[in-house]
């Protein structure tokens, strides 16, 4: 089965949670310094205690 007939086989619910996962992906792509700084901070607080 070709990538494309799998597309097509696809329901509208189905290729819409792909279009939003990889969405999702690229906000988190272009935010990622800021969230990597967080999740520093988060853990350097956790972990010097």
């Amino acid at each position: 089965m070709s990538l494309k007939e799998k597309w097509n086989s696809l329901t509208a619910n189905e290729k819409m949670m792909i279009g939003l996962a990889i969405i999702l992906v690229i906000l988190i792509a272009t935010r990622f310094e800021y969230i990597w700084d967080q999740v520093k901070a988060g853990f350097a607080r956790y972990f010097n205690r």
